[in-house]
């Protein structure tokens, strides 16, 4: 029996089936499926289309490719492998073991295919299709077939992490291992997942086309089993191939196959029954079906019917994979499938991102594509300066950012990784003395000493575009950024001696929205987190965080699209923390991380290390700008207006008013001695003889 199922009819049998999944979930397709169809109304369409082709063709309205009928389908494969030097780094013969029992399984070659129930023994079918992991990488540079990236979005991973390394869905199959796939909210604990061919629809779906797995369930050694026979892969690459659940929809609705029987919902363990009686002629639920949910151990066939589908979507959607020019490219047929002469891909490991000076800090090689016989690595600022040991161990005596290089070499070649900033030494005395002010005017971090690194391109930067009472702010550009990167910003080693209480102040700005791109109807869930250490960054200690919602500063939300600027102070909060064991300390950190969700551009400023929190800028004052040069100064600021001046002050960003004499200069203009104030950041008013209000601020910088 077979229906054919309208958008609305898609979407509640789809929900159905989410509601009903309580157990271990094989799979999370038809769940990541309905967010796409709503997302991307032009999906069903193409969906559909691609229906009625098959529905034409089993009615013998059209007829079948020619070529089709025998011909063996070969699939170019790139396995992703993400990890945290755990075990999930799994293993070449697992995943080689993956590839075997593919094959097998989609050839009817598996030696539990005896198993299948007789009555579905003539329907049983082999795709002719095989899997092969490609030995050319897009660059045409000989490859394994395996990526390995160490990364901590191997846990709840999502399609997120995908886009930290995707070879061309036109031409690779891409397997994406993670150590666990981020929960759904509902019980069971999710396998892998896969995207339906007809979700391509531009860049942002190709990067996610493929399927992703969790490690302890790729092949049937390793890290897996023998009863989970690597049942999965197979299970998610029918999905990648228009599969849907046999039990899709129930006894009333079908998987769009006429060869399998209508199932109520889906199998657990092995148990045989008979849970729809209204097809004719009845047959019992056919548990053996690679797309149920069976025990893997019980899996044993595809139908005629789901090969014809699964070819089809060969033959239209993804013909470029298997097309000779392409396997040649790849490296599956032609020269490079004979000799492939492998290179070592470079790659490190530290075991400590953000040491304090003086400590000495691990790195590991792990490089991969094939055997390293050589390395030297290159250690900026750090003793030793050089090695070419396997894990060496440096100490960092001075505080600042480091590049790290590692140079991997076998025979057949060499290759350069180079790490950018990967070390972050921080002081291990203070820098700088509380009360301590920082509103972000001068044009680089590193003048005061701040430290920015990221996960992701986007880092912390100073921006003009908008500020909460004066001129820049510093920002996270997130609109662009990936989804849940995480982007730090650490303050430079403060003393709070002789400060008590301390509280920690500063003002931000984020607007949520819903979605993170047109249609979307999933609220991102932006984070940002505040921690403080009293121990040079060895630990953390959370102090503040906010998440989505709780996060923005403005009244309901905004386009998806929209790159957020706040244009007014209303659109700005601000934030006093106590901080009780930050007081009376020789040296602390603040720490702030921004993780991104998909939302909007968050923005920071005028944060104050003080005994009160309160932040002291010009925002209230009704003023006309005050024109001072130079600006960072030194010793002497020039002050310009429109009349003769009255009166000038000058404060600290905390509001305490600081001796700095001045003097007329000219009939509009004065000159105001910074000789005795300290570097920092400072807010001149000034008054003219008719009462008009001028104000402006100033860096100090020696």
């Amino acid at each position: 029996m077979m229906k054919y199922l309208s958008l609305g009819i898609v979407l509640a049998v789809l929900t159905c089936t989410q509601a009903k999944a309580q157990h271990n979930k094989w799979c999370i397709t038809d769940e990541i499926h309905v967010e796409q169809l709503k997302n991307d109304p032009q999906m069903y369409l193409r969906m559909q289309q691609f229906n009625d082709l098959i529905k034409a063709v089993q009615e013998g309205k059209t007829k079948a490719n020619a070529e089709d009928v025998d011909q063996v389908i070969k699939i170019p494969v790139v396995f992703h492998v993400f990890h945290e030097n755990g075990n999930e780094n799994i293993s070449r013969t697992q995943i080689l073991d993956q590839i075997r029992i593919l094959n097998e399984d989609f050839r009817r070659l598996n030696k539990d295919s005896v198993n299948t129930n007789p009555v579905f023994k003539d329907v049983a079918a082999d795709f002719k299709v095989e899997f092969e992991l490609a030995k050319l990488d897009p660059n045409g540079r000989c490859t394994d077939g395996v990526v390995r990236m160490y990364t901590r979005y191997t846990s709840n991973a999502d399609d997120n992490i995908k886009r930290l390394s995707v070879w061309p869905n036109n031409r690779y199959l891409n397997v994406w291992v993670v150590k666990n796939i981020k929960d759904r909210g509902d019980a069971g604990t999710i396998l892998g997942y896969a995207q339906f061919p007809w979700a391509i629809n531009g860049k942002q779906s190709s990067v996610t086309d493929g399927v992703i797995i969790r490690h302890d369930y790729i092949g049937s050694v390793g890290t897996s089993n023998a009863a989970r026979a690597g049942r999965v892969a197979t299970h998610e690459i029918g999905h990648w191939l228009g599969l849907f659940h046999p039990f899709q929809g129930g006894c009333e609705q079908g998987d769009d196959v006429l060869d399998t029987p209508p199932v109520d919902e889906a199998s657990y363990g092995c148990n045989q029954i008979n849970s729809c009686t209204n097809d004719n002629p009845d047959l019992p639920d056919q548990i053996e079906n690679f797309m149920d949910y069976a025990d893997g151990s019980c899996q044993n066939m595809f139908t005629k019917g789901q090969k014809a589908r699964s070819r089809q979507v060969l033959f239209i959607n993804r013909e470029d994979l298997w097309k000779e020019s392409n396997l040649v490219a790849t490296g599956l047929v032609g020269q490079s499938a004979q000799v492939c002469a492998l290179v070592p891909v470079g790659a490190a490991f530290c075991s400590n991102n953000y040491p304090c000076e003086g400590t000495s800090i691990t790195f590991r090689d792990i490089s991969y594509n094939t055997t390293v016989t050589s390395r030297t690595w290159l250690f900026e600022g750090g003793t030793p300066a050089t090695s070419t040991a396997v894990n060496p161990v440096v100490q960092y005596s001075t505080s600042g950012k480091y590049d790290v290089t590692l140079i991997v070499s076998n025979a057949n070649g060499t290759d350069t990784v180079w790490y950018n900033d990967l070390v972050m030494v921080s002081s291990a005395t203070a820098v700088v003395k509380a009360p301590y002010a920082e509103s972000f005017e001068n044009t680089s971090l590193a003048i005061e000493a701040w430290y920015s690194i990221a996960t992701g391109p986007n880092q912390w930067a100073i921006s003009g575009l908008a500020s909460y009472g004066n001129n820049k702010s510093i920002r996270v550009r997130n609109n662009f950024g990936q989804n849940g990167n995480i982007h730090t910003l650490i303050s430079p080693a403060i003393s709070t001696s002789g400060l008590s209480p301390v509280v920690l102040g500063f003002a931000y700005a984020y607007a949520n929205k819903t979605g993170s791109f047109i249609g979307d109807v999933t609220a991102p869930n932006d984070r940002l987190t505040v921690t403080v250490s009293t121990d040079c960054g060895n630990t953390w200690t959370n102090i503040w965080s906010r998440t989505g919602a709780q996060l923005s500063t403005i009244t309901g939300t905004i386009n998806p699209e929209v790159d957020f600027v706040p244009t007014g102070p209303e659109m700005w909060k601000t934030a006093a923390v106590p901080v009780a064991l930050a007081s009376n300390q020789p040296s602390l950190l603040f720490r702030f991380d921004f993780q991104s969700d998909g939302g909007t551009n968050f923005y920071l400023d005028d944060i104050t290390i003080s005994n009160t929190g309160t932040l002291s800028t010009c925002k209230e004052i009704k003023s006309k700008p005050l024109s001072v040069y130079p600006n960072p100064a030194q010793n002497e600021v020039s002050l310009t207006t429109e009349a003769p001046l009255k009166e000038v002050t000058c404060t600290d960003i905390l509001g305490r008013k600081v001796t700095a004499d001045w003097k007329v200069n000219g009939p509009e203009g004065a000159l105001l001695n910074t000789a005795d104030l300290a570097n920092g950041v400072y807010f001149i008013q000034a008054t003219d003889e008719a009462g008009q209000l001028y104000s402006a601020k100033i860096v100090i910088k020696k």
